[in-house]
């Protein structure tokens, strides 16, 4: 922080152009995480707050804060043989963190134009699921951060209001210019282990009217998430032909579609595992 604090002197002292301002935004480091440390989206916010307000102090009137890497914590050359909190990269854990933090940046109004993951490590992986920094595992198969990428960008561009009373559930509804309507669940534990109760609620929808067509997206530890076949059944860490097969079989993201009949508002139930990312669109027949 004292560099960026330095830029931002030199940039005012100087007079030099600034269109936009990068930096990087990590959680905890992995050494105190491993030491008992939680992991917590809140180190996020607040380091996003701290460059906000210094960006403030220089230029009152605003520039463009680009995230170009964030993550749970730093590291993406180092991994589970080192590292065993470095799970959370392997499983839903890290999908249902993403929505977390999206939704608290949201609410604390911090304007980051952009969050982007580094992938720095992903190139050198030596096994299936080694708790590096990628979208992906070795041989290609889809991590739940990945999907949880792909359910964010499906997100509409205006912000709904909305309130829930469970503090272990963070919500997100948009509508995009053509209407659908978008909600974004993230359910997570402290730490963002699987212990816990799951989740079994209902979200309702208010102001509808009128026959849609229910689209649910579900990433959590049975659902989209290859690594807990491969934990369940034991693989070693370089699985065979056979079982990178059946691993993309289970990392497979496969909605279920259903057409619901609103009169004011509709009841939709949900559930999931602890560590879960859940996606609902509702689209106008």
């Amino acid at each position: 922080m004292p560099f960026f604090e330095a830029f931002l002197s030199y940039l005012k002292e100087s007079g030099t152009r600034c269109d936009y301002l990068c930096s990087h935004n990590y959680g905890n480091s992995y050494d105190s995480v491993d030491k008992g440390a939680p992991i917590d989206t809140v180190y996020i916010t607040d380091k996003n707050k701290r460059y906000l307000d210094l960006i403030h102090k220089y230029f009152p009137e605003g520039k463009e804060l680009v995230i170009d890497e964030w993550g749970a914590f730093n590291r993406g050359f180092r991994g589970l043989e080192s590292h065993p909190c470095y799970e959370i990269r392997e499983h839903s854990g890290y999908a249902a963190f993403m929505g977390k933090m999206i939704v608290e940046v949201l609410d604390a109004e911090q304007k980051v134009s952009k969050m982007l993951i580094c992938l720095s490590g992903q190139h050198d992986m030596a096994i299936e699921f080694g708790g590096r920094r990628s979208l992906f595992t070795k041989s290609g198969i889809e991590k739940p951060i990945y999907y949880a990428y792909y359910l964010t960008s499906k997100l509409g561009d205006n912000r709904l209001e909305v309130c829930t009373d469970n503090d272990s559930l963070k919500v997100l509804a948009t509508e995009s210019e053509e209407g659908k309507l978008s909600v974004l669940l993230s359910y997570s534990h402290p730490n963002f282990v699987y212990d816990g109760a799951p989740l079994s609620d209902t979200v309702r929808v208010e102001g509808i009217e009128g026959d849609y067509r229910l689209t649910r997206w579900l990433v959590d530890k049975d659902h989209a998430c290859a690594y807990t076949a491969y934990k369940e059944e034991n693989m070693s860490e370089k699985p065979t032909a056979e079982q990178i097969a059946y691993l993309r079989e289970k990392a497979k993201l496969e909605p279920e579609t259903d057409l619901i009949s609103a009169n004011g508002k509709a009841d939709i139930p949900v559930s999931a595992t602890p560590n879960a990312l859940i996606l609902l669109e509702l689209e106008k027949m």
